[in-house]
Formats: structure tokens, C-alpha cells, sequence
């Protein structure tokens, strides 16, 4: 029960005015769920086969999955609109027994029309899928461009969505998902 506790007290302590310093750059906290798909690869397509956690190729190629993740993100904005900052993932696939996690740092562009705002961003970092339980970790190093829109539904609030597909990981993987975001200025005060 403590642990929820803490996330609303560090939310309403970033949403609170008397934490705001104008001089510093906005930061921006998110919780957001995904939807990923994994698509199957196979060693003998030609693409980049499989690797398991101790390096040797998986026969069968990886499978195919999907399923949904959690994502927490925490973004700065910095000079000529650019954006900078890191994320962690964590969930399941639909398959008994299956796992997905990942943690990759961010950097992108935004635009802002009036109570909209638009992203372009890469996100880098390695992911760990599990397909079941006596399966075997597929770790990757991974890049993922992604499209990013959210409104404001208030002075610190925003509800967005976001949609990206997977470059130089073992298996292609798309990610379609929504979130929440908390921001440290009030709207119009960058």
C-alpha cells in the first residue's frame, strides 16, 4: 500500500505550484499503457536470426507475440524544442508465463499548436522478451522512432498517444499506446 502512496505524493508534488521554478526547463513525468506485436523472424529469411542469452542463434526463429506494457517516462525539454530524457517498460505478452521489459533513453523534437503538442522522437535502449516460461530471453538492442501527440487538459495535465515500430532489434516489433502526463510549469509558462 505505501508504494502507491508515494507515486500520488511525487505526483502531486511535481503538479504543485510552490514546486515550480520558472527559471528551470519544464520536465515532464508519464504513465502510459502499450500495445506491442512481435513479429515472427525466422534464422533462414536472411534478416539477423534470434540470439538467446548466452549468444547462439535460436533455430526456430522468434516467435510471435503481443501484448501490453506499462511505460514510465521522464522527459526534459531543452533548447531549439528538443526533448531528452529516459524510459522503462515492463509487461506481458498474451502467452502464459511471458514477459517484456525494457529501458531505453529518449531524444526528440516537439512542435506546439496552441493546447497540442507534437513529437518526433528515437527511443534507444535494450528490451528483454520472454515468450513462456521454459522459453529462452531474447535480449536486443533496439531503436524505435515514434510519433507522439497529446493535449492539455489542464495547467499540469496532459493525455496523449503515441505510435513507433522497432529498427535493429531481432524481432520486429510495432507499439501503439496512450498516456498520462504530469508537467512541472503550468501550460504557457515555457
Amino acid at each position: 500500500m505505501a508504494r502507491p502512496l508515494l507515486v500520488v505524493g511525487c505526483l502531486v508534488a511535481i503538479a504543485s505550484p510552490a514546486a515550480a521554478d520558472y527559471r528551470e526547463p519544464p520536465v515532464h513525468f508519464e504513465i502510459g499503457i502499450n500495445t506491442r506485436h512481435f513479429a515472427a523472424g525466422s534464422s533462414d529469411s536472411g534478416s539477423d536470426a534470434a540470439r538467446t542469452v548466452d549468444g547462439t542463434a535460436v533455430e526456430e526463429g522468434t516467435p510471435a507475440g503481443a501484448g501490453v506494457t506499462v511505460s514510465l517516462r521522464f522527459t526534459k525539454w531543452t533548447r531549439w524544442n528538443t526533448i531528452v530524457g529516459f524510459e522503462a517498460e515492463s509487461g506481458t505478452l498474451t502467452e502464459r508465463s511471458s514477459n517484456v521489459a525494457g529501458a531505453y533513453g529518449l531524444f526528440g523534437m516537439r512542435h506546439e499548436l496552441g493546447p497540442v503538442a507534437l513529437f518526433t522522437e528515437l527511443a534507444a535502449g535494450k528490451r528483454w522478451v520472454k515468450y513462456s516460461m521454459k522459453g529462452e530471453n531474447h535480449i536486443s538492442w533496439m531503436v524505435e522512432p515514434r510519433v507522439r501527440a497529446e493535449m492539455w487538459l489542464s495547467d499540469r495535465f496532459t493525455f496523449g498517444g503515441a505510435i513507433g515500430s522497432t529498427l535493429g532489434a531481432d524481432a520486429r516489433a510495432w507499439i501503439a499506446g496512450i498516456y498520462v502526463g504530469v508537467h512541472s510549469l503550468d501550460f504557457g509558462k515555457r
